[in-house]
């Protein structure tokens, strides 16, 4: 199954605060031209992570570089699709029962448990 991606969050600091924000557009928006969407020179982007298009039981929207208590939501190129990365192993993705409980950007650390 191909996962198609519609969504995208942006990871933003901002320049002045340095504080890390979450933006999420759609393909079509960004298309447009991200500068409409938010101020360039205000923020760098520290990464752009692919949505799931899913939720965890929380209502959270579920995107790569989450960090789930089963392990790291990844985004596989050559198998198209998203997985659960454990303990070098990957796992197929499944948004049942998963929970997030950070991401990379703000909680490196939650990997080392």
């Amino acid at each position: 199954m191909v996962n198609k991606i519609k969504k995208i969050r942006y990871v933003l600091k901002n320049k002045i605060t340095g504080s890390i924000e979450y933006k999420y557009y759609y393909l079509e928006q960004i298309e447009k031209g991200i500068e409409k969407l938010f101020d360039v020179e205000s923020y760098e982007i520290i990464s752009r992570d692919r949505c799931t298009g899913k939720r965890d039981e929380y209502g959270k929207e579920i995107c790569e570089n989450d960090i789930s208590s089963d392990g790291l939501v990844v985004f596989s190129d050559s198998y198209l699709g998203f997985f659960i990365l454990s303990k070098d192993k990957l796992k197929f993705f499944y948004a049942n029962n998963l929970k997030i409980i950070g991401d990379i950007h703000q909680n490196p650390e939650l990997l080392g448990r």
